[in-house]
């Protein structure tokens, strides 16, 4: 009968090892996703709003229509849109090989979204052949790479070999704000597959109206594909929420579960002391120590659940 009661006492500190490490992951998601969704972004996004295109000869067309609102302050082109799109690419510096992420964007791309110019320049339209050959990157790249003095370096991507022209400052990437080194290129406009707008501040249901009003003129059987870029991430943090409320459903069910199993082992045992707690009562034990006799083993199994819960979590994280 012994060993059966021991066996079930380690079911029942392993049921609450579980529920314990499910509240706290469901914690750390709730903590994680409230620190990423306030995190700095690292621009402007307010007044930009953004145009999935089907085909790059869109682009030239709309631009020339949407140039004419007061409200545009700032057009561009872009293959890759942060929160968007993406691509992955290995750079040679020297002879080192190092994964970055790729940006190919047109020029006024950093303009039109907001992006913050810590060094050097942007890409300007009246140096096509020179920034072909010319990248841009962010400082987290920079801080790798331990340049103090990162204009004028060279990498190389493919078969080309390019020269830095200027550093931004680090942006939120991703939904989760992790920084990750970033190399921008100059975009080929037959590949472009955004619009990006800059408008006046307070316009965007303006800009966004106007741009609707040129693209189901010149379009009319495509359907018109954009958002502003605060929204950007929503599908993101929609889908964390989502997963969070999952765990924290998990937990309190895993919770209810070890306590069902607690309360069960807790009668099962109370009934074996009941003669000793009533020999106690009657040499005037306290309702302390008494409670303290019959509770003692799930105490312990409850710090112990908890301390290996808090182990098993910290080395995972």
């Amino acid at each position: 009968f012994k060993s059966k009661s021991k066996l079930l006492r380690v079911f029942l500190a392993m049921q609450f090892v579980l529920a314990f490490c499910t509240v706290i992951i469901g914690v750390l998601l709730l903590v994680a996703g409230s620190y990423w969704k306030d995190s700095p972004w690292g621009y402007q996004p307010d007044q930009t709003l953004v145009v999935r295109l089907d085909n790059s000869e869109q682009y030239r067309f709309i631009k020339t229509e949407a140039e004419r609102s007061p409200h545009t302050l700032r057009i561009a082109g872009t293959v890759n849109h942060i929160g968007e799109s993406l691509s992955k690419e290995i750079v040679l510096i020297g002879e080192e090989k190092h994964e970055v992420i790729r940006f190919d964007v047109g020029a006024g791309y950093f303009e039109a979204t907001g992006l913050r110019l810590a060094a050097g320049r942007f890409f300007d339209e009246a140096l096509p052949y020179e920034d072909a050959t010319a990248v841009i990157v962010n400082k987290t790249f920079v801080q790798e790479r331990q340049w103090d003095e990162p204009l004028g370096k060279q990498l190389r991507a493919g078969e080309q070999t390019y020269r830095v022209i200027g550093v931004v400052d680090d942006f939120k990437l991703i939904g989760s704000a992790a920084t990750r080194p970033v190399v921008f290129f100059q975009a080929d406009a037959e590949k472009f597959a955004y619009l990006v707008l800059r408008y006046e501040a307070g316009s965007g249901e303006q800009a966004a109206g106007f741009v609707k009003s040129i693209w189901q003129r010149l379009y009319p059987e495509i359907p018109f594909s954009y958002f502003h870029q605060p929204s950007v991430f929503d599908n993101f943090y929609r889908s964390y929420n989502n997963v969070t409320s999952a765990f924290n459903y998990i937990a309190g069910l895993a919770l209810i579960i070890a306590c069902l199993g607690l309360f069960g082992l807790s009668s099962q045992n109370y009934a074996s002391y009941l003669k000793e707690v009533s020999i106690r009562k009657v040499l005037g034990a306290s309702v302390r120590d008494t409670v303290l006799l019959v509770n003692r083993a799930f105490l312990i199994i409850l710090l112990i659940a908890g301390a290996l819960a808090t182990g098993v979590c910290y080395l995972g994280v």
